[in-house]
């Protein structure tokens, strides 16, 4: 009952951020925020309700069960949020959640028919290292969905500039400038975590299998995926691209990235690092 409600909290904190961005109303915006704190409180209840006592093995589990690998993506995306919002990147938190808070609310629902599924990720690795491991890949790619967000409202903002959209429209909208400076740091943190993530990874497979590579499904789309955002990160860092094509590929090596999450971890059943 607790996840439903934090389901409804963030579906309305999804549309006051949307409506506040969108007429510029300081009222919309405090509530947004309201809504978005209450529903992250209701959240980090629901899981030490559902996962108390917690430990380090604790984490381990709810990592390796699917509803709990989705518990882990809203919420490290919720801290993402909060920390924006307290960070120099404050002015961006508005527009950021207007894309990310739908985002979340949609990846609740589906989990909620994964609530009591028995399936696991038998990955076979025992080691003090696999929470770090966990901790940089999701927080990578968490950046990366980021930094798509930061390119679609680049590109949308662009498009009401060159409509001579009223100004009331836009105002709670980040300059491009502003924008393009946050979708690199988010690029950059992207890029190093990500790389941090394999890198644990790696060690992992080394102390467990004596390999550094074991030809997996999930183990080819993780590097696929580093490649995307190391990419990116290397593009935006250069500034020799168009801004407009940047942000357009950004969005759809993103989209690429989360197919490939989308089908290693929910749809495959088999092979090293699924869940089964």
């Amino acid at each position: 009952m607790l996840f439903i409600i934090t389901i409804v909290l963030l579906a309305a904190a999804s549309a006051c951020a949307i409506l506040a961005l969108h007429g510029a109303s300081a009222r919309r915006n405090y509530s947004a925020r309201i809504f978005f704190y209450t529903a992250a409180l209701c959240f980090l209840v629901s899981g030490v309700i559902r996962y108390y006592p917690f430990g380090l093995r604790d984490f381990i589990a709810i990592a390796r069960s699917i509803w709990g690998h989705l518990y882990l993506i809203v919420l490290f995306l919720i801290l993402a949020l909060a920390y924006i919002d307290f960070s120099r990147w404050r002015t961006h938190w508005l527009s950021i959640a207007a894309v990310a808070l739908p985002f979340a609310t949609v990846v609740c629902v589906l989990s909620l028919s994964l609530l009591n599924s028995p399936r696991t990720m038998e990955a076979g690795i025992a080691n003090h290292l696999l929470p770090f491991h966990v901790i940089c890949a999701v927080a990578g790619e968490l950046f990366f969905f980021l930094a798509a967000c930061g390119s679609m409202l680049a590109l949308y903002l662009e498009f009401k500039l060159r409509r001579k959209a009223p100004l009331a429209s836009v105002m709670s909208f980040p300059s491009l400038e502003s924008l393009e400076s946050f979708n690199l740091w988010s690029s950059a943190m992207a890029f190093f975590l990500m790389s941090a993530g394999i890198l644990f990874g790696i060690i992992l497979l080394w102390l467990n299998f004596q390999a550094v590579f074991l030809l997996s499904f999930k183990e080819i789309t993780m590097y696929l995926s580093w490649l995307c955002v190391a990419l990116i990160y290397a593009v935006r860092k250069s500034g020799r691209a168009r801004r407009r094509m940047v942000a357009v590929l950004n969005i759809s090596l993103f989209v690429i990235t989360m197919a490939l999450f989308i089908a290693s971890n929910f749809f495959r059943e088999a092979g090293f690092h699924s869940f089964r």
